[in-house]
């Protein structure tokens, strides 16, 4: 039996401290807790390991893991020499969440087109909350494509040691 790989307590810290941040952002406690420890860990943990590290039930970890997974948010990795599933941050992890905003931008900007189509002519004030609602959807879209691209240049000059 293999022992699990422990946190120091920086690293503990970090991640209590990152869970908040990533919760804040809409994930779950153990949704959020799971992904800062993938930002730390030295290894990609197994279900057990990660139950350990976070002191948290083997059912949280499973329903947290299968939705940062659905998400591609993280992914599941065999270990070699070992039959055990392992999670660890999956590399397109902040591509992914580019396209979320996206995602989230589009769906805004079609609701705000929805709503002023449904807005009565007698309320302008609906009208001008709407339009506003629609021009930030349309602006955050625009500069999130940009930030994306740029991201994405500057990784792959990372990548090439640029």
């Amino acid at each position: 039996m293999r022992s699990t790989p422990a946190l120091s307590p920086p690293e503990i810290q970090f991640v209590e401290q990152q869970g908040l941040f990533f919760e804040g952002l809409g994930f779950s406690r153990i949704q959020a807790r799971i992904l800062a420890l993938m930002l730390v860990a030295e290894r990609p943990p197994d279900q057990d390991e990660v139950c350990a590290l976070l002191t948290v039930s083997r059912a949280s970890v499973h329903t947290g893991t299968r939705i940062l997974t659905v998400l591609g948010l993280v992914e599941r990795v065999p270990r070699s020499g070992d039959r055990r599933t392992c999670f660890r941050l999956s590399p397109r992890a902040w591509e992914r969440t580019f396209e979320a905003i996206l995602e989230h931008c589009r769906k805004g900007a079609l609701l705000a087109r929805a709503g002023m189509e449904a807005v009565a002519p007698d309320n302008p004030a609906a009208g001008v909350r709407l339009e506003e609602m629609l021009r930030l959807a349309e602006f955050v879209e625009r500069e999130t494509l940009a930030a994306s691209a740029e991201w994405s240049r500057r990784q792959a000059r990372s990548r090439e040691g640029t």
